[in-house]
């Protein structure tokens, strides 16, 4: 959600009073797929289409993969943060015997999240856990925004075809709101949603401040701007800050989630969640990591909580052959452990 900001400046300059407009048109623009050409050996872009014929692309896995030589690494850097996340599989026989069982992983990626990146989550997933893992097209990538929920009927459609026995779907950030609405058509699905996103305009002041805090953006585009492309953007998606609310349904959903959220972060706050009272929706929350942070995954004790909850087991974090290390790039003892 950075582009559309950096590009309303030099406009802003001329024509202030269109901003709004200018910044709607940049959020709602449809952005070509990241390419996977480098993976193109064991991945490819399939269209998933709903009943009504409206499709997406998604990344799905050749099925099965050779696990023969199998290793994952993940290095991302925020701020002061410097992580490192190494895997290396070994159970061929298990990695098989897992493949016989009939399960669905789908990824719902926040708005511009790299797809390389959850490509990499989508390995891991899949020879951990046997399942059919496929990562959706963000939210701007459609051709008609709609917060992500076009999405949904291909989705859904794709479960009544496969029957899956067991359902994940993860959602990071605006993602959630789609992997919401199809938790809500999927009997046996479970939610884990990373700094899911409640309030659109709340999430896009957020991101502002942060980019324009220390620029002289700040002096041309004011809040109630933003405002009024954030009130564009709900009129031409035809869906309200109401209907993208995932927090109004919590205290009567039945389906199992879990929710990762911090105070730290000011683009999806925990503070959304205060008096939020749920039965079956698990809360995780963490200290001092920004939104970058918390769907990234690079911090130790937040990705060992949702790869546990995840793959159904006890978090431990000796358990490598399971959850992979994660290491400080600083960190040479942790750095230099085999795998």
């Amino acid at each position: 959600m950075t582009l559309w900001i950096k590009l309303c400046f030099p406009l802003a300059l001329v024509y202030l009073s269109g901003c709004a407009s200018y910044v709607a048109d940049e959020i709602t623009r449809p952005k070509e797929m990241s390419s996977i050409a480098m993976f193109s050996d064991i991945a490819n872009i399939t269209a998933l289409c709903g009943e009504t014929g409206e499709c997406i692309n998604a990344v799905e896995l050749a099925h099965p993969i050779d696990t023969s030589v199998f290793s994952l690494s993940l290095n991302g850097k925020v701020n002061n943060n410097h992580s490192i996340w190494r895997y290396k599989f070994r159970n061929s026989e298990d990695y098989y015997a897992k493949n016989a069982d009939n399960n669905l992983i789908v990824l719902f990626p926040g708005y511009g999240q790299s797809v390389n990146t959850l490509f990499v989550m989508q390995k891991w997933l899949h020879v951990t856990t046997g399942a059919k893992v496929f990562v959706v097209q963000s939210a701007n990538r459609a051709e008609h925004f709609q917060f992500g929920l076009d999405s949904v009927s291909p989705i859904v459609s794709l479960i009544n075809r496969e029957q899956p026995k067991n359902i994940k779907l993860i959602g990071f950030s605006m993602g959630a709101v789609a992997a919401h609405a199809v938790a809500q058509q999927a009997e046996n699905a479970e939610l884990h949603l990373v700094a899911p996103m409640t309030n659109f305009e709340q999430s896009t002041l957020g991101v502002w401040d942060f980019l324009a805090r220390d620029s002289l953006y700040r002096f041309f585009v004011s809040q109630e701007t933003l405002k009024d492309a954030v009130r564009l953007v709900h009129e031409r998606a035809q869906f309200s800050a109401q209907d993208i609310d995932i927090t109004r349904a919590a205290p009567s959903s039945s389906t199992p989630a879990h929710i990762y959220i911090s105070s730290s972060d000011s683009v999806t706050p925990a503070q959304n969640w205060q008096g939020v009272e749920s039965n079956a929706w698990q809360f995780h929350e963490y200290e001092g990591l920004n939104h970058l942070e918390m769907i990234t995954l690079l911090q130790k004790d937040l990705f060992l909580a949702f790869a546990a909850n995840l793959l159904g087991k006890e978090a431990d974090a000796a358990d490598i052959a399971t959850f992979g290390l994660m290491c400080d790039a600083n960190d040479e003892a942790c750095m230099s452990q085999e795998l």
